[in-house]
């Protein structure tokens, strides 16, 4: 159920709220959207092996939408100074927290991740490939993200 729930939670989104981009501000809201309470019960999922491709879509989501420019980010932040706070104090947690648990989940269960790579790059970049070439450079090689804003 939590598989059909997210399937069609992610794709109604852009139809809502005008955008590509997951409408969280923060890394609760992420959680939130997963349907866990804490960091740790989503880190226990990934050492249990128990997320689902749809569930490290949403992680994946995340993750990249931390790389955007700001310019776009404005869509799910908003304008103002409490926009541009809220941007410089959450992303970099989101970045930090999607991207180690994407590496973990890369650690326990590679073809998961595959899986759920392929997907997302279907449905966002078919065309150039751009989130697989983003998924490998900073998952898979570990490359740190962190210079970026």
């Amino acid at each position: 159920m939590l598989i059909v729930f997210l399937s069609c939670e992610r794709k109604m989104l852009p139809r809502v709220t005008k955008t590509r981009m997951l409408p969280c501000r923060t890394w609760p809201h992420v959680l939130y959207m997963l349907g866990v309470k804490s960091g740790k019960t989503l880190q226990r999922r990934v050492e249990d092996r128990m997320l689902t491709v749809q569930e490290i879509i949403i992680v994946q989501k995340a993750f990249l939408q931390t790389l955007a420019k700001k310019d776009s980010l404005r869509h799910v932040y908003g304008q103002g100074e409490g926009a541009e706070l809220m941007m410089n104090l959450h992303v970099p947690q989101i970045r930090r927290e999607a991207l180690a648990l994407l590496r973990r989940c890369h650690e326990t269960e590679p073809n998961l991740l595959d899986r759920a790579t392929q997907a997302l790059n279907e449905e966002e970049t078919p065309q150039h490939s751009e989130v697989a070439k983003l998924i490998q450079h900073y998952i898979h090689q570990r490359h740190d993200p962190r210079g970026m804003a």
